[in-house]
């Protein structure tokens, strides 16, 4: 085979192994959400029972907005942990081997 063919194939191979890695970084970012979208509700049911002489509106606020960010950055830190341990390309080929 000429060099020309094995580097078609490879990146066949390379662009399936993406879409792989694509779709599962989207089911666990559909799951994530889904579970942000929960506990964020139930954070600001807790934070709307606080008394607003113990903490202002502002407060509250600012506590939900920092909370939000905080979660989000940790799913995408566990996004990035999956791609770089679990869903390597080696890995994923491994996989779709067996």
């Amino acid at each position: 085979m000429s060099g020309g063919v094995l580097q078609q194939k490879r990146q066949k191979k390379l662009d399936m192994l993406k879409d792989i890695q694509s779709e599962n970084s989207a089911a666990l970012m559909q799951t994530r959400v889904k579970i942000l979208g929960s506990v964020l509700a139930k954070n600001k049911q807790l934070v709307d029972s606080v008394p607003e002489n113990i903490a202002p509106e502002d407060i509250k606020r600012d506590f939900l907005k920092m909370r939000k960010n905080l979660m989000v950055r940790l799913i995408h830190s566990e996004l990035r942990n999956k791609k770089v341990s679990e869903w390597t390309f080696k890995s994923l080929n491994k996989i779709q081997k067996d």
